[in-house]
């Protein structure tokens, strides 16, 4: 298992198998979604927001 911490809430994120570099998540702790943005260490940041579709 591998963690990471939420860059906004300070919570650990678990992992049960190693991550993808861009892979989305959710805190349990906050709810915000984050994305994978580095392998080592394992980092994240706050998920781009998509564009809504039929904008």
């Amino acid at each position: 298992m591998l963690n990471a911490e939420c860059p906004e809430c300070g919570g650990t994120i678990t992992f049960q198998s190693s991550p993808l570099l861009q892979e989305l998540v959710k805190c349990a702790g906050c709810g915000k979604d984050l994305q994978v943005t580095s392998l080592d260490p394992v980092e994240l940041a706050a998920a781009e927001q998509e564009a809504e579709w039929g904008q």
